[in-house]
């Protein structure tokens, strides 16, 4: 049986962070700028960026899962930590990210280069373990139920 693609982005945890993501951007950032609502969206793109590099790579390349999150992990700490350390990547991201939320009909893009924001950098790791975990648990119990 060949395997789904794109299976590492469609699970429960991932899409969470997407919407708290989302949600967070368009509203709650403007309506109560704080601490929280700053850190919230840095732990839900470090969460859900690796799976989603993943999911892509999945369409163009025939790697194992393996592959293409480390893929996604090692992208996703790279431009996390560039935009976070470098006001210029920092401006760089919100010119691109800027384009596609008004095109929506939302307002600019504002991403701050803030060095205090790579405290969001673990969940990286946890959502590659988690995925690993997860997709082998279903693969083995795949194999169980295909071989009874």
């Amino acid at each position: 049986m060949k395997p789904i693609k794109m299976q590492e982005f469609f699970n429960p945890w991932c899409l969470i962070a997407i919407v708290l993501f989302s949600i967070n951007n368009l509203y709650w950032k403007l309506d109560y700028p704080n601490w929280i609502t700053g850190k919230l969206s840095d732990f839900a793109v470090c969460y859900f960026l690796p799976l989603y590099v993943s999911a892509l790579l999945s369409l163009v390349v025939d790697w194992k899962l393996r592959q293409r999150l480390r893929v996604g992990v090692m992208l996703t700490a790279l431009i996390f930590t560039l935009v976070k350390t470098s006001g210029y990547m920092s401006g760089q991201l919100n010119l691109l990210l800027s384009q596609i939320t008004t095109a929506f009909g939302f307002g600019p893009s504002a991403n701050i280069a803030d060095p205090g924001d790579l405290i969001a950098l673990p969940l990286i790791g946890i959502a590659y373990l988690y995925t690993i975990k997860k997709m082998e648990s279903q693969h083995e119990t795949a194999l169980v139920v295909k071989y009874r």
